[in-house]
């Protein structure tokens, strides 16, 4: 049974009103999509550069972190620049009102939600391991610290920068192996002033760990606001799909009906002569 019923003559008969999308409700709506997705371009353009300056950081102390974490900055980049070119490439078929550039959006958007999704899970999956990850790495580095020249140099420019010393404490100098016994145990980065007196008490192990930790919230808490626009936007892309379908389903019965209506001719009254009296 069709969902249109038939007139006597076999033309089909229009929708109810009720269920009959006009030309200026499908531009609000189809607008309204482009705002939206607007919202979403802005936020993936936000999290490239979240993601760049997150895996700044993670550059800057590369020799402490585990290369799980490089990759993750990485990933949310390409992941984030394929997904404004989506996004871009949906907005085109918005605006041309193309159902097949629009269903392609859907599909290929919301397989990349799927991946944020697993990349929100990785993340706080990688929040929980921080702390051994990093003490593995960086014990490693601080016991090369007289014997590798790069392990110096990121020893001395993380104690600097973060304002740290030792791996748990100053203390820790005391315990490890120097290669100088003339030379003061503790290195001078260890010190905020020239006259180095007191060094930093704050190890950098924790330092690193609230740090690492912090760039890993920010970054799955932007993934996971981008991830409910980036629904919405998909939701507004099918609900735009079907009311274009059903707007041009109405428009061909439309004019099918009026091609298959005869045309009415109106004939002029016939005046009539009076007979004279």
């Amino acid at each position: 049974m069709s969902g249109y019923a038939e007139n006597p003559q076999g033309a089909p008969q229009q929708p109810p009103l009720s269920r009959i999308i006009t030309r200026k409700s499908l531009s609000i709506i189809k607008y309204l999509i482009l705002l939206l997705m607007v919202m979403c371009l802005i936020l993936e353009i936000i999290a490239i550069v979240l993601g760049a300056s997150t895996g700044n950081v993670f550059a800057e102390f590369q020799l402490f972190l585990d290369n799980q974490f490089h990759a993750l900055a990485t990933f949310i980049v390409v992941l984030g620049i394929f997904m404004l070119l989506v996004v871009l490439c949906g907005c085109i078929g918005i605006m041309l009102e193309n159902m097949s550039a629009v269903g392609i959006f859907i599909v290929v958007y919301s397989m990349m939600i799927v991946l944020e999704i697993i990349i929100v899970i990785s993340t706080y999956s990688l929040i929980r391991n921080t702390y051994r990850l990093l003490e593995v790495r960086m014990k490693s580095v601080f016991l090369d610290f007289y014997r590798d020249r790069n392990s110096h140099r990121s020893v001395n420019h993380m104690q600097q920068r973060l304002q740290c010393c030792g791996l748990e404490n100053y203390s820790d100098w005391y315990n490890w192996p120097h290669h100088d016994d003339s030379q003061s145990t503790v290195p001078m980065s260890c010190f905020a002033s020239p006259q180095f007196e007191v060094p930093f008490e704050v190890g950098c192990l924790n330092r690193m760990n609230e740090l690492i930790g912090y760039l890993l919230n920010v970054l799955a808490s932007g993934t996971i606001v981008a991830i409910i626009f980036q629904v919405i936007c998909v939701v507004s892309a099918v609900v735009f799909t079907i009311q274009l379908r059903n707007y041009r389903k109405h428009e061909a019965i439309r004019v099918a009906a009026s091609a298959n209506t005869p045309p009415i001719f109106r004939l002029d009254p016939i005046p009539e002569e009076k007979t004279p009296i």
